[in-house]
């Protein structure tokens, strides 16, 4: 079991295949294949930007921290948010799978903006999986923990979307890695969630489900690619980056009106340890002075990562959020990405999907019951 500090996150970002080893010169057993390598890191510039989605008259109750939607107040346990279509020749209806009109292994298909399927699933978990792991090392109550084929995450909250078990390679023994999840959050007392792409490990889906663990909601990751330059701002709207406390609490300030959490909640979200990160960055958009919408991006070498999208009620239904999302996408792709990744809701797909994103990454949330 190997712990991920703030000092190896950075090494790692830094020198990838250096972070393979533990301190003794080690080979480690589950080492950090979320990160990119180095040859992906060649000629790419260093970026400065976050991103944010939610267009103009949609709905922002699909806003989006750390790549999830977070349900506190959106109904997510009363129905299964349905997955869309996916690529791979597997159609998805809510949780259930059936076979596409390709068959089941299609996972070569074209995307109609021309990349590989798994290519972008790849990228998107790559992103996905180090966002959680930089965040919640930062996080002075929290850790991020590398055991074998699974990386725990926890924010160091009791809810359990901020407590999650991760697959970052497909498990050769998948009861078995189930009951470490269960005794790995048992053991601490956190509320947790196991969060698996759809397909990519079957066995451990099944294992999971035999273990009493429910599979309630769903969430659809999704990807850009090519990268567009964006239309103008909406009028009046001032973006931020945050530099300091002052920066943060305000990013925190929105986050916890928007996303309808506790304050202290967003507070332990965003420490100040969160600017040392390398590709993390927070923002915050202003109308007439006052912090009205957040967001953030995390980039990784390759993609821009699109996190912490929330706008506070009164100024929702005016495209700030989706101005946020093309400021984060902007800055990644003048940084060096090629790609912008996000995780959404179903209320949220149309919006994403008018803005050119589509589903390649669907993933499926296992929980205990309540």
């Amino acid at each position: 079991m190997q712990l991920i500090t703030v000092e190896r996150r950075r090494q790692m970002h830094e020198h990838p295949h250096a972070s393979r080893r533990s301190p003794d010169d080690r080979e480690l057993a589950g080492a950090e294949q979320w990160h990119v390598p180095e040859s992906q890191l060649a000629g790419r510039r260093r970026w400065e930007c976050g991103h944010d989605v939610l267009g103009s008259g949609e709905d922002d109750a699909d806003e989006v921290i750390l790549g999830h939607a977070v349900a506190l107040e959106h109904g997510a346990h009363e129905r299964p948010d349905p997955l869309p279509d996916v690529v791979g020749g597997v159609l998805f209806d809510g949780c259930r799978p059936a076979k596409g009109p390709n068959g089941g292994s299609d996972h070569g298909r074209r995307l109609p903006f021309g990349m590989i399927a798994d290519d972008l699933a790849s990228v998107a978990d790559t992103n996905f999986f180090g966002a959680w792991a930089a965040l919640c090392a930062a996080i002075p109550r929290g850790f991020a923990v590398e055991d074998g084929e699974l990386l725990f995450v926890s924010c160091g909250i009791p809810y359990p979307f901020f407590n999650s078990a991760f697959a970052v390679r497909t498990s050769s023994e998948p009861a078995e890695a189930v009951a470490r999840t269960l005794a790995f959050f048992g053991e601490r007392g956190l509320p947790f969630q196991l969060r698996l792409r759809s397909g990519a490990d079957r066995p451990l889906e099944v294992a999971a489900t035999a273990a009493g663990l429910r599979n309630d909601r769903n969430l659809p990751g999704m990807a850009l690619h090519p990268l567009p330059r964006p239309a103008s701002i909406p009028s009046g709207l001032e973006i931020r980056e945050s530099h300091d406390a002052g920066d943060l609490g305000d990013h925190a300030a929105v986050c916890a009106g928007g996303f309808g959490m506790p304050l202290d909640w967003a507070q332990q979200l965003t420490p100040i340890e969160l600017l040392a990160i390398p590709g993390q960055h927070l923002y915050v958009g202003y109308m007439d002075g006052r912090p009205v919408c957040s967001s953030a991006l995390f980039f990784d070498g390759v993609a821009a990562g699109v996190y912490n999208v929330a706008t506070l009620g009164p100024w929702r239904r005016r495209g700030l959020g989706e101005a946020m999302t093309w400021h984060a996408i902007t800055a990644g792709a003048d940084a060096g990405a090629e790609i912008a990744i996000l995780q959404a809701t179903d209320m949220g797909l149309p919006v994403y999907e008018r803005m050119g994103f589509r589903v390649v990454s669907p993933y499926r949330v296992f929980e205990l019951p309540s």
